[in-house]
């Protein structure tokens, strides 16, 4: 990523932080930034990772930056910022999100550069920035950001017709997006960011057609994670080892395919332990069948058994999914386990069954 003065950089899989954070530079201090720069990594200002592995708590790389250029209280970049902070200490507030999509974009361009992702970004962050210039208040963004979401002139459902994408169709994601077309009127709640608010923001700032060329990443994803989907599907049932524990189905495996955790549940799983040829493992629930009680005791157990600092190793996903990773699509750094997917399935079938005994 280039700027008038320097470059700036992050780690390889840039998250929507240090997008955000780049652009507030580009934006805010172009002419003021030193040579190499660094954004999420390498300790300096604006990297909110503790040496010797976690995370300062309310801190992400666009926070840490917008405090160093005096904009941390800025009124019409609270909205932005807050959303960015809240999906980079925890997940995506919606399937089809900013930072969701960010995350899933490598799966459209495998061989993507962070300069690609910001480019993209970028032309949403513009749009908002122009939308909210002449705010005075918090309450005149959340006003002016309510009738950008409601932008009258995009239909979604021809939109996605036209890239042949159709809701009968189109598998589950595609089927999501349209959930979110459907809410157009003014009377409905569209969550600030998901992928067609953002574009109908977008549209408000640089008519229909930049908005519908923006929207072609989130259709292209949808169409990509159908098929993973629909193939996860299969291997779930071919590939998968499942024992039933106190009424429900405990599956694991070793694949690839990011799918599985889904496909898994929508068969029945209670939990899904997913090893994927790095050796990392993750560990997907059933939140309406695992209750936070059991995940906090499965997350000990698995922690206890690690001969490293667990810390650095799993990270517990706490909220509606309740996941314990060992690294992730947007975390590929993260080392593996030194436990064995059979070993992690042991730990956790036998957590389960304690806990049922004690019910």
């Amino acid at each position: 990523m280039q700027t008038q003065q320097g470059k700036v950089s992050s780690h390889p899989q840039a998250h929507l932080d240090e997008l955000v954070a780049e652009w507030l530079l580009r934006t805010f201090a172009a002419d003021q930034i030193p040579e190499g720069t660094r954004l999420g990594e390498g300790g300096g200002e604006f990297d909110e990772h503790m040496k010797g592995g976690g995370r300062i708590k309310g801190e992400c790389s666009a926070t840490r930056v917008a405090r160093h250029l005096n904009l941390d209280t800025d009124h019409q970049l609270a909205a932005l910022l807050g959303f960015t902070l809240r999906t980079d200490e925890g997940p995506p507030e919606y399937i089809f999100d900013l930072a969701a999509v960010v995350m899933k974009f490598r799966r459209v361009h495998p061989d993507q550069t962070n300069k690609e992702k910001y480019e993209w970004v970028k032309v949403a962050l513009d749009a908002y920035m122009a939308v909210v210039r002449n705010c005075q208040s918090e309450a005149d963004v959340k006003m002016v950001l309510a009738e950008a979401r409601h932008y009258p002139g995009l239909n979604f459902h021809s939109i996605l017709h036209s890239k042949g994408v159709h809701r009968r169709s189109g598998g589950f994601m595609a089927g999501k997006l349209y959930d979110m077309a459907d809410k157009a009127s003014p009377s409905s709640w569209i969550h600030p960011w998901d992928i067609t608010a953002v574009a109908r923001m977008i549209a408000s700032v640089y008519g229909d057609k930049v908005a519908v060329d923006w929207f072609d990443l989130p259709v292209a994803t949808a169409r990509i994670e159908d098929e993973e989907y629909r193939l996860a599907g299969i291997i779930f049932g071919r590939d998968f080892y499942q024992v039933e524990v106190g009424g429900g189905i405990i599956a694991w495996g070793k694949t690839n395919n990011p799918q599985v955790g889904k496909a898994g549940r929508s068969r029945g799983a209670r939990i899904v332990i997913q090893q994927t040829e790095t050796d990392n493992i993750m560990i997907f629930t059933n939140d309406q069948a695992v209750s936070e009680e059991l995940m906090d005791a499965i997350v000990v157990a698995v922690k206890a058994n690690e001969t490293d600092n667990s810390e650095e190793v799993w990270y517990y996903l706490k909220g509606k999914q309740r996941m314990l990773l060992n690294g992730s699509d947007s975390r590929p750094d993260v080392p593996p386990t030194k436990q064995s997917l059979r070993d992690v399935a042991d730990t956790v079938i036998a957590t389960v069954r304690e806990w049922c005994k004690r019910r």
